[in-house]
């Protein structure tokens, strides 16, 4: 399933991060791609979010757990990315980088 993936891949949080290096190469995430980041993380949540609902309405409760693990992974990478995104700003990183 999609936490396997995960796990055999990476964090994707993390691995958008460092796919988002600044190309001055200071090794701090671009701005930018936080956003994008971000974007992603808030659609993979509402995705789940449906999908779970789903899974509850039709009574496959097992399934229901497994999307719930993902959804929660997902809500964990937006604070991860989130986190990031409030440090640059608050740091300065976003002016450097850009």
């Amino acid at each position: 399933m999609i936490a396997n993936r995960v796990t055999a891949n990476g964090d994707p949080a993390r691995r958008s991060l460092s796919l988002g290096r600044s190309a001055a190469g200071r090794g701090r995430p671009a701005p930018g791609r936080l956003g994008g980041a971000i974007e992603t993380e808030h659609v993979e949540i509402a995705t789940y979010e449906i999908l779970v609902n789903d899974a509850h309405a039709r009574g496959a409760e097992e399934v229901a757990a497994l999307l719930q693990q993902n959804l929660d992974e997902e809500k964990n990478a937006l604070k991860l990315v989130s986190e990031a995104a409030q440090r640059i700003a608050r740091e300065g990183y976003a002016q450097a980088a850009a």
